[in-house]
């Protein structure tokens, strides 16, 4: 039959609390079965720190003056900061969990572009340029690009920092028009 596994807390001599994985085994033919212990107390501190850490990770996401998202590797946004879910016009709950196709049809294109080479490489693209329609006119949009790995070293999404360079690139143009007039 299936092994039977139970997790426990229990008070340990000082006043700790253990947690503890118990699999109990029959041994087939003796009637006997074997009890394994394992202690689980590091990996469940670890957990809770990991929790806490990804419950702040909103309010710092949000503080940062860059647009950014994060997006696993099927293109869903996973996690947007503020400054990002603004710039679509949206609530970061309207945006999370869903693809740029979703959100702005025809710009995914732009948005996405390279995604597929950054999986596979698990190098990172910067100054992306992104031409993004603004209710004003065009906006420039800077993206940069991180693959994020896993303790194998594998890409399991990618973290996108967007910067809004309009006023640059429209300086550099009327920098340009009046070198081109000198």
């Amino acid at each position: 039959s299936a092994p039977d596994m139970f997790e426990f807390k229990f008070a340990a001599r000082g006043g700790s609390i253990k947690t503890v994985l118990v699999n109990v085994n029959a041994i087939p033919g003796t009637g006997n079965v074997v009890a394994t212990l394992l202690d689980l107390s590091s990996l469940r501190q670890a957990e809770k720190g990991f929790a806490e850490q990804w419950d702040s990770l909103p309010a710092f996401l949000d503080s940062l003056l860059a647009m950014v998202c994060y997006k696993d590797r099927e293109g869903r946004i996973m996690r947007v900061n503020r400054r990002f879910a603004d710039l679509l016009g949206l609530p970061k709950a309207g945006v999370e969990g869903k693809k740029m196709s979703e959100l702005m049809p025809g710009l995914e294109q732009q948005f996405d572009l390279h995604d597929a080479d950054i999986i596979s490489s698990g190098k990172p693209r910067a100054r992306v340029i992104w031409q993004f329609p603004w209710e004003e006119g065009a906006r420039s949009i800077r993206l940069d690009k991180t693959p994020l790995l896993d303790s194998e070293g594998d890409v399991h999404g990618i973290m996108v920092e967007a910067v809004d360079i309009t006023d640059h690139t429209d300086n550099e143009i009327r920098l340009r028009d009046k070198l081109d007039k000198m």
